[in-house]
C-alpha cells in the first residue's frame, strides 16, 4: 500500500495508527511484514477483502475514484488529500498556483528547507516563501542536518538512521504528541548549540547556489 513520510504524510500516518505504530512503521521495517488483519486492527486499513475479490474491489474503487476526481477540482482536490474540504476562492486558486511553482522550483526549496527565502523571489511567491520557512524554521534542526547530507550524498546516504535520529529528537517527539492530540512530551525548541551549524550550512549553499 506504500506509506509516504515526506511533505508531512507521516503526521496522518500518526493520527489514524497512534504513536507507537506509526514509530513501528517508520522505523523499524516491519511496514513491509504487516498483514492485512494487523492493518485493519491498527486502523492503518479501513477495509479488507478475499483475495478473489480483489481485483474487481480495486476496480470499483478506481472507478469511483476517477468519477468523483472529474467533478474536482484542483483546489478540491488538495482540500480533500489535506482533510480540509471547505468552499474553494479565486483567492485560494492563485495561492495554490503560487505555492505550485514556489515548490517546483529546485533552486528556490535547496534555500527554504535550510530556513532562508530564496532572495529573488517577489510578490505572491515571496510572501508563500516566507510563510513555509518560518515553519521549517519552528521545525526540528535535526531535520536541516539531515536534509543537508541527503543533498550531497544522495542515495548513498543512510536514510533510516538519519530518520532515526529526527524521531528520537526531544524536538520530534514533543511535536509527535501534539501532532497525534496528546500531551507534549516537552518543550518544542531549537538547540542553540545547533544554530551555528545552521548557519554554516546556509551561507555554504548560498555560495553553490551563486557560483552555479
Amino acid at each position: 500500500m506504500g506509506i509516504g513520510i515526506g511533505y508531512g504524510a507521516h503526521v496522518n500516518l500518526v493520527r489514524r495508527v497512534g504513536v507507537a505504530h506509526a514509530k513501528r512503521l517508520l522505523l523499524t521495517g516491519a511496514a513491509a511484514t504487516f498483514g492485512a488483519g494487523e492493518a485493519l486492527s491498527m486502523g492503518f486499513a479501513n477495509r479488507v477483502v478475499r483475495r478473489d475479490q480483489l481485483t474487481t474491489t480495486l476496480h470499483e474503487l478506481t472507478e469511483a475514484w476517477e468519477t468523483k476526481r472529474g467533478k474536482m477540482s484542483k483546489e478540491d482536490f488538495v482540500k480533500e488529500w489535506m482533510g480540509e474540504r471547505a468552499r474553494t476562492s479565486e483567492k485560494t486558486s492563485r495561492r495554490l498556483a503560487s505555492l505550485e511553482r514556489l515548490w517546483s522550483d529546485p533552486d528556490a526549496v535547496k534555500v527554504m528547507v535550510l530556513g532562508q527565502v530564496p532572495p529573488w523571489l517577489e510578490g505572491e511567491e515571496r510572501k508563500l516563501a516566507e510563510k513555509e520557512v518560518r515553519a521549517i524554521r519552528r521545525g526540528s534542526p535535526e531535520a536541516i542536518l539531515l536534509l543537508n547530507r541527503m543533498v550531497d550524498e544522495g542515495d548513498s546516504f543512510d536514510l533510516r538512521q538519519g530518520l532515526i535520529a529526527i524521531f528520537d529528537s526531544p524536538n520530534a517527539r514533543a511535536a509527535i504528541g501534539a501532532f497525534a492530540g496528546g500531551p507534549r512530551s516537552g518543550p518544542f525548541r531549537w538547540p542553540r548549540v545547533v544554530q551555528p551549524a545552521i548557519n554554516q550550512i546556509v551561507a555554504e549553499r548560498e555560495e553553490r547556489l551563486h557560483k552555479a
